[in-house]
């Protein structure tokens, strides 16, 4: 039997195993919100259902990709663009500084004369750096900034997405960028003897990112089922 044989036999065990866990989930969360009879057992069966298409899902691309239907070779750098509050913007020609740390804090645990222990602490994202093509009609970068350094205008935060394209032009994955403003402008370099043109490039912090990958879809259910997640725990948190 092989690797893919396993995977496949395997998987279908463990969809079932995830929609009996799913259904028992749905049917305490029911119990919790009170429901009871009929009313618990449908909350059961939509609970168990969900979770066993979501791992059918998962070991589905996981057989596909290795039965030689997933592409296999990394994806290219340099099809790509910007939006911003879902619109998109002009084409850039450089983006960098997705970068997501986590810091960490040490200690001496006693009678541990072996090593320290390394507790998970902050995290933290690096400020995104964007560059273009500089036109001298066109001064979006450097209005963005000055209305944001304009007391007399509310700063507004926005939503920013790095979308990655294959060579076809379809989207295959975004990160998105939460509650964006920029902190820095930098205008082009002149010199009488280059002929090369000129760039200009700003900075963007932001609170942090997520990575979603897919198409445009796919991203925005997995956004979606993310939110929905994130409330339905916060009402069993409640309870």
């Amino acid at each position: 039997m092989g690797f893919g044989d396993i995977v496949g036999t395997q998987g279908v065990k463990a969809v079932a195993v995830s929609g009996q866990a799913g259904k028992k989930a749905g049917a305490g969360i029911a119990g919790s919100l009170g429901l009871s009879g009929s009313a618990a057992g449908i909350v059961g069966d939509l609970a168990g259902k969900g979770v066993a298409a979501l791992a059918s899902a998962g070991i589905g691309a996981l057989m596909g990709w290795l039965g030689g239907s997933g592409r296999t070779d990394p994806d290219v750098q340099f099809c790509f663009f910007i939006e911003i509050d879902g619109l998109q913007t002009v084409k850039f020609t450089e983006a960098s500084g997705l970068e997501w740390t986590v810091e960490t804090e040490s200690f001496n645990e006693g009678g541990n004369n072996l090593h320290k222990v390394n507790l998970i602490g902050q995290g933290s994202f690096k400020p995104l750096v964007i560059k273009k093509g500089f036109y001298a009609g066109n001064g979006e970068f450097f209005t963005w900034l000055k209305t944001q350094m304009d007391p007399s205008i509310p700063t507004v935060r926005s939503n920013v997405s790095v979308v990655i394209m294959n060579e076809a032009g379809d989207e295959i994955g975004r990160y998105n960028l939460y509650n964006a403003f920029c902190t820095k402008y930098q205008g082009p370099t002149f010199n009488a003897k280059q002929s090369e043109i000129g760039f200009e490039e700003i900075e963007i912090s932001y609170d942090w990112f997520e990575f979603h990958p897919g198409d445009a879809l796919t991203s925005l259910f997995d956004a979606a089922v993310g939110m929905g997640l994130s409330a339905l725990g916060g009402v069993v948190k409640g309870l």
